[in-house]
């Protein structure tokens, strides 16, 4: 069977590589809630995220990070409120309109490995991990202010190739009510900082009326959580928690790096992607009811990528066993950038096995959600084709 157009319907990533520089946070028309098509995603961010102390390699620019935990004490401040959150908007870095030679996947994610990586140390492979057998010169390139993101800079490319319209498709299929995230902020204080916030991700169901209406973004609706982002169906057990996050000049971190789980929706398939030294951030405006600029930096252990891949290439025909689906295993193992158990994702003595990524999403108010229900998954075609592509 002949592989399908890469149309995801995802609340949140896909992964797929080409060699060669391409783009992660496609912000083609950013959001439908009026903002300038060209502004970009991480600016709100730049001016925070900023840790002073390492330079860029190339153009001499601070490296980019989460803003650090403000003082106070890390504990319940007995004032704090709950609040919820709806991601309306994923940016996984297709060029934008699918034809500009515009980079976005250069102006999302963090410096997740504390390296400052240009073209002169990528061409030579300094200050990182071995490059793979086989990768690019530029496979180890940094984006701008050294954010690290193979994920847009080598995988969309190839998702690009199959459907340079798969972002703007997605994030329609979000607006028409798609599963997408949920975000719960708790003991949340007002003012800009707050060293201590819990976060709770959760994804969200297909809105309960697809197809005959959608939801509003608006603060009203009320969506529904999917039982795989839970522990035995229990609101209060999400699988992935941050429990030790902070709030500082406005923007929300979920805590120091870490391996956490993040359930990725796409289309009738729910992918649960392991991610290490990872963190999610999210800017939020003053009344703390509209998330701006959010960034997941991290990386995917190379492991896990042909499990995060394998139901993706599935719902397009590309089955296990096929030569298209060979290739694609072939290729990630070049991709990889980072050391998934090293300090700070990186070693100079070992060959890389990660691969960085960053995510950009926005985020509105939402009601606190009262049900969990069961997803629907759809069929793999590979089951009933005996394998493909």
């Amino acid at each position: 069977m002949p592989p399908r157009p890469w149309v995801l319907s995802l609340a949140s990533v896909t992964l797929l590589s080409a060699t060669g520089c391409a783009d992660l946070l496609g912000y083609d028309e950013y959001s439908a809630r009026g903002r300038e098509a060209t502004a970009p995603l991480t600016d709100a961010v730049v001016d925070v995220a900023v840790d002073t102390s390492v330079q860029d390699a190339d153009a001499g620019e601070q490296p980019i990070h989460p803003p650090p935990r403000p003082a106070g004490p890390v504990e319940p401040s007995g004032k704090g409120r709950t609040v919820w959150l709806v991601v309306d908007h994923f940016f996984l870095a297709q060029e934008v309109g699918g034809g500009s030679t515009d980079r976005p996947w250069r102006r999302i994610g963090y410096d997740v490995d504390n390296v400052c990586t240009g073209e002169r140390e990528s061409r030579e492979n300094v200050g990182t991990c071995r490059r793979p057998a086989g990768a690019d010169q530029m496979s180890l390139l940094d984006g701008d202010r050294c954010r690290d993101n193979n994920f847009g800079s080598q995988i969309i490319p190839l998702v690009s190739a199959f459907d340079s319209e798969f972002e703007r498709t997605a994030n329609d299929q979000v607006k028409k009510g798609a599963s997408t995230w949920l975000l719960k902020l708790e003991d949340l204080d007002d003012g800009p900082d707050d060293p201590y916030v819990v976060g709770k991700l959760y994804r969200a169901a297909t809105w309960w009326d697809y197809g005959a209406s959608a939801p509003r973004f608006d603060g009203t609706d009320l969506r529904d959580v999917e039982e795989d982002s839970v522990y035995d169906g229990d609101l209060e057990r999400p699988k992935t928690l941050f429990a030790s996050g902070w709030l500082a000049g406005n923007v929300f971190v979920s805590g120091e790096p870490s391996k956490f789980e993040i359930t990725l929706p796409i289309q009738s398939t729910s992918i649960r992607m392991p991610v290490v030294g990872a963190v999610v951030t999210l800017r939020l405006d003053a009344t703390h009811d509209v998330g701006e600029a959010g960034i997941m930096g991290g990386a995917v252990p190379g492991s896990a990528i042909e499990t995060v891949f394998r139901p993706i290439a599935e719902l397009t025909g590309v089955c296990p066993g096929a030569p298209l689906y060979d290739s694609f295993i072939r290729s990630f193992a070049r991709m990889m950038d980072v050391v998934t158990d090293a300090p700070n994702l990186q070693d100079t003595t070992l060959t890389c096995d990660a691969l960085s990524i960053g995510i950009g999403v926005t985020a509105v108010r939402a009601q606190p959600p009262s049900r969990v229900v069961r997803p629907y998954v759809k069929p793999s075609i590979c089951d009933d084709a005996g394998g493909g592509g």
